[in-house]
């Protein structure tokens, strides 16, 4: 309860620090601008400090960019210090992607080589400044996807695609559409792009996993973070205990 910010006493006045120690310890807080009572990322962070100003969240996103929004595979808030572990991802994009997937590693593939030349113009249209959907020209409405939450057009898958592999990114919000940009112009010049390699990746976001929820099992440390992309989590754990047991 504690390392999940759900025990001790509430700050008295909720700070930009404070959000950020939320974020840092949860490594994510899931978005969802979708609200039966409020949002969920609302409800998460309320949860966890009391009142805080919806202003300073953000600040905090759109404007100091000490967090972003990604997609793994929940839409979350996460911080941008972190940014090389998705970075590593992304950079591996679509391989990255593991059996829990189930056909979406395949699938992405092949979206991606038929539809090269909208990807390209996607990217030309954005050098111009951030969009909403309806604003790509190529953007044409279609049926909601069998799942029910994302556009059935090509231009909104393309824009999840690139997203995963960190070509753009969300930059702001108008209502409940997403505002699109370029991640090289959006992220602050001093964001750290060290590509990680796949075993580095596996060992940090595994430690991130159980430092946020205290003790965790091989399946709930590939559920919580990140969700889906171990190749190989078994041998991460391994190396852990290794270091642990050369620390003691």
């Amino acid at each position: 309860m504690t390392k999940q910010h759900l025990a001790g006493k509430l700050p008295q006045t909720a700070t930009t620090e404070h959000i950020l120690s939320v974020v840092r310890d949860l490594a994510y807080v899931q978005w969802d601008p979708i609200a039966a009572i409020a949002p969920s990322h609302i409800i998460a962070l309320w949860s966890r400090l009391g009142s805080f100003r919806l202003a300073d969240l953000d600040r905090l996103l759109w404007r100091e960019k000490k967090l972003f929004q990604h997609w793994a595979p929940i839409a979350m808030i996460v911080l941008t210090e972190d940014y090389p572990l998705y970075y590593s991802l992304m950079k591996r994009y679509p391989e990255s992607l593991t059996k829990s997937w189930g056909g979406q590693r395949l699938r992405a593939r092949k979206f991606l080589a038929k539809h090269t030349e909208l990807r390209n113009r996607i990217l030309d249209q954005l050098k111009n400044g951030p969009l909403q959907l309806a604003q790509f020209k190529d953007h044409v409405k279609t049926k909601r996807n069998p799942d029910g939450w994302t556009s059935g057009s090509d231009v909104s898958q393309m824009l999840s695609h690139m997203q995963m592999s960190g070509e753009v990114m969300v930059v702001g919000h108008e209502g409940l559409q997403n505002i699109w940009g370029l991640s090289e112009r959006f992220l602050p010049s001093s964001t750290k792009r060290k590509e990680l390699s796949e075993e580095e990746f596996e060992v940090e976001a595994a430690q991130r996993a159980i430092r946020a929820v205290g003790t965790a099992s091989p399946r709930e440390i590939h559920y919580y973070f990140v969700r889906g992309r171990y190749q190989n989590l078994k041998k991460a754990i391994e190396r852990l205990k290794k270091e642990l047991q050369f620390i003691g």
